[in-house]
């Protein structure tokens, strides 16, 4: 997709102790360190969105009309901890019009740093996250608490939302709905959740999810 809008594609070897095709915290060091060289080198922009406080703060936006459209009913919040910015856009502004919203972030089982339970080596494979290590977008102040999901249950789930709902995403996208039926089923029973759908599943027609 870069290719064909005419961008360049810069490839970064993953760190020695990486699985191969699970992304590590180790791996994003060097991926950053990698674009502040092209950026040096070239002049280029570095969006950064792993620190670039316009993250959150676009989220923020789409939060309200999640509250909006959900007749502002909305009693509870829970997100897939990726770069934090969704997470902390639509915590922030949730809590904006309504204090008592309690938000969750979502993680990854073996590396569920916000719930303390990581798991020296573990790895995963929901893409785009879980990390293992404090994201400096996320706000601790925000959080009620973490939901741990596994990797099969998040596939199950992804899979179940395409064959029953017509929902075609990705595997973070079955995590944030697991993480909702567990809060349902245990602190925030009969709780109105929102959660983010992330994108679309044709990202992950070449993975085991599809």
């Amino acid at each position: 997709m870069i290719k064909a809008l005419g961008g360049e594609l810069a490839l970064v070897d993953q760190a020695p102790t990486s699985i191969k095709g699970r992304v590590s915290g180790a791996d994003m060091v060097l991926v950053e360190q990698e674009a502040l060289r092209l950026v040096q080198e070239t002049g280029a922009f570095f969006i950064n969105q792993f620190k670039n406080q316009d993250n959150p703060a676009s989220q923020g936006i789409a939060a309200l009309e999640m509250w909006e459209q959900s007749g502002r009913s909305i009693e509870v919040f829970a997100d897939f901890v990726g770069t934090g910015g969704t997470f902390s856009g639509y915590a922030l502004a949730l809590r904006s019009v309504n204090p008592d919203v309690r938000c969750y972030v979502v993680e990854p089982f073996g590396c569920a740093y916000y719930k303390g339970e990581v798991i020296e080596g573990h790895s995963h494979g929901m893409q785009g996250g879980g990390y293992a290590k404090a994201m400096d977008l996320v706000d601790r102040n925000l959080l009620a608490g973490a939901i741990v999901v596994t990797d099969e249950e998040a596939r199950e789930m992804a899979r179940l939302m395409a064959r029953k709902e017509g929902v075609f995403a990705g595997f973070t996208s079955g995590a944030n709905v697991v993480a909702a039926t567990k809060l349902l089923q245990s602190t925030e029973r009969t709780r109105n959740i929102g959660i983010v759908i992330n994108d679309c599943g044709l990202k992950y027609m070449s993975t085991d999810l599809y």
